[in-house]
């Protein structure tokens, strides 16, 4: 059975007749989730048996309708030969919700559209995903039963009380308030009774009860609020992971929500985030380096074909072309990517540069050579690195972005020694006559001759 409530507020004197058909239908929903016995009787109408323990505080009536009183009522109008039931009155109800109150006794319930399961909730996850060439899949999944406290009570609306209204107020179980528009979302409107509540730690419950009616009191400005029943509305909250496989290759993605928001459509499942750009999709793909991640992020290789991630690539400083970053390496003079067969080996020193860079064979750094004098404090750390070159005296220097290379000259003869910047390592020596305009490498079986004092 579902009830209506947070509607227009309901207005009832208890001391006058004519009560409303909501608060008899409210009334009755008390009884069933309490969990007491329904039974039919000879004409198949449900009844509600009260407990033992509280029928002293019906005069000693044993069932109740199950059916709100106007339509009892309304049943025996019309048939001069059913039998009259006693029925308690509205104001003898609401003694016994007191006394359930005061024993600490709540009821339990859910929202009557919430899912109940996981499997209720996989289409609308797995809907919101085209994976080309696999599929998506729980990879873990939970339904968490999260508690809310709504106290209802009777509440003045006139200086003597004589009025009263039915109202309901939602908090936490902390007696933190709740954004109406929160409850509105979760469907608190209509609840469902819980037989078997999902989990109920008996030291907690006395508090949560308490926690209602002081929360009632103050949220109603009346302190003398009369809270007719606490009940724990158990609203499902959805935390999962969601596992992506293509060809063997997996990706998560976590997502976590109300059930409630998810199976009405106010919250989507979160698009597929590409772990290396950022960018977002509910189109999920595999490129060629085994990778998964949003269509939109794949590129081209214009040298290869390969289809990959778009940070993968990089672009040629010579021909302009978006390839594969592993095809390029950095021009030590410009310091511009450049493709390896595109790139030009200096005939002085030997360094792989780019066509920009060069010109008749020659790098721009080879033909910017400057002198200097042993002071240089370049020239110092490697005179210093191998002490034998100090035996030539005329010395002339340039560098780029990863080594310096220094020229030296004798009367007859010059030496070229190329050297990594940061380790002062050699990397290229190369020897020629005065009056040659080429250079020749020096094997490196030779170097000591050069190096080794």
């Amino acid at each position: 059975m579902n009830e209506q409530d947070q509607q227009a507020p309901y207005r009832d004197a208890l001391s006058t007749t004519g009560s409303s058909e909501e608060i008899d239908a409210f009334l009755t929903w008390c009884g069933i989730a309490l969990g007491w016995e329904v039974v039919p009787d000879e004409r198949d109408v449900p009844w509600l048996l009260i407990p033992a323990a509280l029928q002293e505080e019906v005069d000693g009536i044993e069932k109740i309708s199950a059916v709100p009183a106007t339509a009892v009522v309304a049943e025996a109008s019309a048939d001069p030969t059913a039998v009259a039931v006693q029925t308690p009155s509205r104001p003898t109800w609401i003694e016994v919700l007191r006394k359930v109150v005061a024993t600490d006794q709540a009821a339990h319930a859910a929202p009557a559209s919430q899912p109940t399961s996981v499997h209720e909730l996989t289409p609308r996850l797995f809907e919101a995903y085209t994976v080309d060439g696999g599929h998506v899949m729980l990879g873990g999944c939970s339904l968490e039963d999260h508690p809310l406290l709504r106290a209802t009570g009777l509440v003045g609306i006139d200086q003597d009380r004589q009025m009263l209204q039915l109202v309901h107020h939602f908090t936490t179980v902390d007696g933190q308030p709740v954004e109406p528009q929160l409850l509105d979302s979760l469907h608190v409107d209509q609840l469902t009774p819980l037989r078997r509540p999902p989990r109920l730690p008996p030291p907690e419950l006395p508090s949560w009860v308490e926690t209602g009616r002081r929360q009632l009191a103050q949220a109603t400005d009346d302190l003398s609020a009369e809270p007719l029943l606490i009940t724990v509305v158990w609203c499902k909250y959805l935390r999962c992971k969601l596992t992506f496989e293509i060809g063997g290759v997996q990706a998560d993605l976590p997502f976590s929500s109300w059930a409630q928001w998810l199976m009405g459509g106010e919250v989507k499942p979160p698009p597929f985030v590409c772990p290396h750009t950022g960018r977002e999709s509910f189109h999920v793909v595999l490129d060629d380096d085994g990778v998964i991640t949003v269509a939109e992020a794949i590129a081209e290789c214009q040298h290869t074909g390969r289809r990959v991630v778009e940070t993968s690539l990089a672009t040629c400083d010579w021909t302009g072309q978006r390839v594969l970053r592993s095809l390029l390496a950095p021009c030590p003079v410009t310091g511009q990517l450049v493709l390896a067969d595109h790139r030009i080996t200096c005939a002085t020193c030997g360094q792989q540069v780019s066509p920009k860079a060069s010109s008749k064979g020659h790098c721009q750094a080879c033909r910017s050579l400057h002198a200097v004098r042993g002071n240089d404090p370049r020239l110092a750390r490697v005179l210093q690195r191998y002490p034998k070159l100090t035996q030539w005296s005329t010395w002339r220097i340039s560098e780029t972005n990863t080594a310096w290379i220094l020229r030296a000259s004798s009367v007859f003869r010059r030496l070229l020694v190329v050297v990594d910047r940061q380790s002062l390592d050699a990397l290229h020596l190369a020897e020629s006559t005065l009056l040659s305009r080429d250079w020749s490498p020096v094997p490196a079986d030779r170097w000591d001759q050069h190096f080794t004092p």
